[in-house]
């Protein structure tokens, strides 16, 4: 079975959330620092080059802290609460035929998921998969067995196979 959430993939998120935290500090430091350096020395004929310098130093470091924070850190806390969360619930197992898997729905602060609509015995369900986990998850008419907990597919695997 492929399982899609884990206590360890929990910890990887956190840990990739940490790395971006300190990645982003260090940046904004080493620009600060950078900065301040550029201060030193300046005369009048060099002003106007320090000037741009130091414009183009804090902008540029800035953004990266700024897209190491807001595109890393925060997505893979928002990824590991919401598998914290999903993984507290006693799970289910489902098995049928994949009608179909929807485009990609975003919740706000939070993950995209798709939406799988599953034929179980002569019923539809709807079910949810983690976008992230999409690209290999099989296209409709396969059949599957998946272990499903609050609505998320957090383990698969082909039952035809």
């Amino acid at each position: 079975m492929k399982t899609l959430y884990t206590p360890e993939g929990v910890l990887r998120l956190r840990a990739r959330a940490e790395k971006a935290r300190r990645g982003a500090v260090i940046l904004a430091a080493a620009c600060l620092a950078g900065c301040a350096a550029l201060c030193f020395g300046v005369r009048t004929r060099n002003a106007a080059a320090r000037q741009t310098l130091a414009i183009a130093l804090s902008t540029a470091g800035s953004w990266g802290a700024v897209c190491l924070w807001a595109g890393i850190r925060t997505p893979a806390l928002r990824e590991a609460a919401h598998e914290e969360g999903v993984l507290k619930e006693t799970a289910e197992t489902r098995a049928g035929e994949i009608l179909r898997v929807g485009e990609p729905v975003a919740i706000p602060k939070s993950i995209a998921f798709r939406t799988v609509a599953l034929r179980e015995g002569g019923e539809e369900v709807s079910l949810k998969l983690n976008d992230r986990a999409a690209r290999d998850f099989p296209e409709a008419g396969r059949r599957i067995r998946a272990e499903v907990r609050r609505g998320y597919i957090t383990a698969w695997e082909a039952a035809d196979e």
